[in-house]
């Protein structure tokens, strides 16, 4: 069974594509597509530094559309990893 498939994996996502120049747009849009599996007990962590003031994502996605297209898996951002692992 693939690590990924295991329930509650732990996934870490840092922002932006190396190999893209243009600063990451379309990038959340292609974290949903391959995070889309994710399964209940899965914790995503997005930095913090990803979202504007706003609660929006550099490609005009909204935090909340992202967290709705990867439910049940549970998002969470932070600037340091030990915030965005305190439970609410």
């Amino acid at each position: 069974m693939p690590e990924s498939d295991k329930p509650g994996f732990l996934e870490f996502i840092v922002p932006g594509d190396p190999e893209q120049n243009t600063g990451g747009y379309r990038y959340v849009r292609k974290l949903v597509e391959a995070l889309g599996d994710a399964q209940e007990g899965d914790l995503i962590l997005l930095p913090a530094e990803a979202l504007n003031s706003d609660g929006v994502f550099i490609d005009d996605l909204p935090q909340s559309e992202l967290v709705a297209a990867l439910a049940p898996a549970e998002v969470r951002t932070g600037y340091e990893i030990t915030e965005a692992l305190r439970i609410a």
